[in-house]
């Protein structure tokens, strides 16, 4: 669900099964940095995509998040939150967040 809503992939139950997690993650993780590169220069689409992103994994069942920045569930407030660090930054949130949510399924 997570590769066809943020990252416009679908793989099929065929192609997962001979992954075990640590494989999915690191090939998701891999997608997912590759589909923040090819956003435009300006930005703003990768700010949205950040925060439904950023949204959708602070709300995730299995993961406490500690950190205050990431409990938070608003969209504008992640939004905004991006537009103000480097693009850099933002990757390793995306990282950061990512290998949570995995190997909080493990």
């Amino acid at each position: 669900a997570y590769a066809e809503k943020f990252l416009g992939l679908s793989y099929k139950k065929e192609q997962v099964s001979k992954l075990n997690l640590w494989g999915i993650k690191r090939v998701l993780v891999e997608k997912t940095l590759e589909v923040m590169d090819s956003f435009p220069t300006d930005g703003e689409d990768l700010y949205k995509w950040y925060a439904h992103l950023s949204f959708d994994l602070s709300s995730h069942p299995k993961v406490t998040w500690k950190n205050k920045t990431r409990k938070i569930r608003g969209l504008e407030y992640h939004r905004l939150w991006a537009k103000k660090v480097p693009f850099q930054h933002i990757k390793s949130e995306v990282i950061i967040k990512l290998h949570k949510v995995f190997n909080s399924l493990m």
